[in-house]
């Protein structure tokens, strides 16, 4: 019985671990969402401002198509007539909601749950700093996996229950694909979209903020030289320093990732080994030597 208690907490445990790290990945995501949405409505080509443009002129086929078409003798400025000033009513308080729209869209960056409201042009520096923050909550989470993992193949093989174990805790996984070959009667085809695909979500961020570097330099540098030369000078410096901490990050991350795949590697070809072993083919394998996490 102690036994079994002890396998079912280290199956809890590694478990765990590798639930932690695709909650980080759930908090990557969304975060990535956030700025792309940022991203999308500061640009110059955004829905809100074409829908703007396109409310200048009254007897306009956008504007006829939202408030209806302008009565007789608009365009000969009858004001003294109440429909004509009731329309004009509807047009301008129509048109000052486009505005009102288009500058909480396009200039401020509203955080949900926060109740907080950064400044478009800060939107490369707070989401790289907070890109930042992700990624080295992922780099330890995945770390701690790396070492859960060993110390719990370890004791499930010391106890002789090494295949079991590996079945158990292979149900729990999702991002990371097992070898099933021998166990499952319809094997996973592990491709190469199936294996890289998850270790491409921490290089989101990296592209994300390359994009919206890119456009506060390449985009729109006359906007924030107009406003603020220091300032956006200084933003500019701060975006590129966080990209290249972004990208070691990114590859501590994917480097840790390819490390939990190649555990669970070893761990197969442990079990075939074993399994040779009872049929007498092949004396069992050495285990691996420790790694630098």
């Amino acid at each position: 019985m102690a036994d079994e208690l002890n396998i079912q907490d280290y199956l809890d445990a590694t478990g765990d671990s590798a639930k932690r790290s695709r909650n980080i990945t759930i908090a990557i995501v969304i975060a990535c969402v956030l700025v792309f949405t940022g991203l999308l409505n500061s640009l110059q080509s955004n829905w809100m401002l074409s829908r703007f443009n396109a409310s200048k002129y009254p007897n306009s086929e956008y504007i006829q198509g939202k408030i209806g078409s302008p009565p007789p003798g608009w365009e000969s400025k009858r004001n003294d007539d109440p429909g004509m000033r009731y329309y004009d009513m509807r047009y301008r308080e129509f048109v000052s909601a486009l505005a009102k729209s288009y500058v909480d869209s396009a200039m401020l960056v509203r955080v949900p749950f926060f109740g907080i409201a950064v400044d478009v042009n800060d939107l490369g520096l707070v989401g790289g700093i907070g890109f930042i923050i992700l990624l080295i909550w992922y780099r330890f989470s995945l770390s701690r996996e790396i070492d859960n993992l060993r110390l719990s193949f370890s004791e499930a093989a010391r106890l002789r229950q090494l295949e079991e174990f590996y079945k158990l805790l292979a149900m729990r996984q999702v991002f990371t694909i097992p070898n099933t070959d021998r166990l499952n009667p319809i094997p996973i085809n592990r491709s190469f979209l199936l294996v890289w695909f998850p270790k491409l979500i921490c290089w989101m961020p990296v592209v994300l903020h390359f994009s919206v570097m890119a456009y506060d330099i390449g985009g729109t540098p006359n906007i924030g030289e107009a406003l603020s030369h220091a300032r956006f000078a200084a933003l500019v410096v701060s975006e590129v320093s966080i990209a290249l901490v972004m990208i070691v990050l990114a590859v501590m991350a994917t480097q840790r990732q390819r490390r939990i795949d190649h555990i669970w590697d070893e761990q197969w070809d442990l079990i075939a080994r074993h399994s040779s072993t009872d049929r007498g083919d092949a004396p069992p394998p050495a285990p691996p030597p420790p790694e630098n996490r």
